[in-house]
């Protein structure tokens, strides 16, 4: 297992069934630049030193039908997302929940190590084939892409208030788009209703308490612009999906006139 030159694939619950030996065989083969696919089951549980990461990373009870990587939509689900304050190991997202794909690297010549709370290569009714096996060449062609800048490895909290939308987005991530479609798709600006047509709409439970904050957060800006923003930040499939790109152009169309 810890010389295998193909990408190696265990499951989540024999990595934490032995967290010692695991960590040892991601260890060895990261160093010789050898990569590690992690796919389910998960159980809650922390990661931080099986990877030898070095901030926390959390797996987390969580469900999700389907989940955005970049540009493009996965209709694969799961029952479990990561947490933690790793920024450019965040691959793949599941919007209001938390990351879904994960793929860790300690330096720029290691081997990546990624966690996908997708299920992968589990039989699952309604699940199509080729959606999983477009997931894993998508999987595959990301841990052979050399990283770009080390220093995007580590997040750190937002601390400034940001002036545009994109600035809001690279912030708050998942959290932010989650918020912004709910403010789309609500007809009132209270954290309750927005909180409520995020839940009706997409099966994303945000708190009232997070939405307040994120209010307070977000830059002044109109539909169309978070519309724009979410565009082109890789959340066009759920406003296709939401029916949201119409609602907004015949808003902008109703103020123009």
């Amino acid at each position: 297992m810890a010389a295998a030159p193909v990408p190696l694939v265990v499951t989540g619950e024999w990595a934490v069934s032995d967290p010692a030996r695991a960590a040892q065989v991601f260890a060895s083969r990261s160093s010789h630049g050898l990569h590690t696919i992690v796919v389910p089951k998960f159980r809650p549980s922390l990661w931080t030193k099986i990877l030898a990461a070095p901030t926390r990373v959390e797996a987390l009870a969580g469900e999700f039908r389907s989940f955005e990587w970049q540009a493009i939509h996965h209709a694969v689900p799961g029952f479990a997302v990561f947490r933690s304050s790793l920024h450019a190991a965040k691959w793949g997202e599941a919007p209001g929940l938390g990351t879904v794909v994960l793929g860790y690297r300690p330096h720029l010549s290691a081997g990546v190590i990624v966690l996908c709370s997708a299920v992968l290569t589990a039989k699952v009714l309604g699940v199509s084939l080729s959606d999983q096996q477009a997931l894993y060449s998508s999987i595959c062609d990301a841990i052979a892409a050399p990283v770009r800048n080390e220093g995007e490895s580590i997040e750190s909290e937002p601390v400034e208030m940001p002036s545009t939308l994109d600035e809001f987005l690279a912030q708050e991530k998942e959290v932010g788009a989650a918020f912004l479609l709910g403010k789309l798709l609500s007809t009132d600006e209270s954290p309750e209703l927005i909180s409520t047509a995020v839940k009706t709409a997409m099966g994303i439970v945000l708190d009232p308490a997070a939405i307040l904050r994120l209010s307070r957060r977000l830059p002044l800006s109109t539909g169309l612009d978070m519309r724009m923003t979410l565009q082109q930040h890789g959340w066009g499939a759920y406003l296709r999906r939401l029916g949201i790109t119409d609602q907004v152009k015949l808003a902008s169309e109703r103020s123009e006139a």
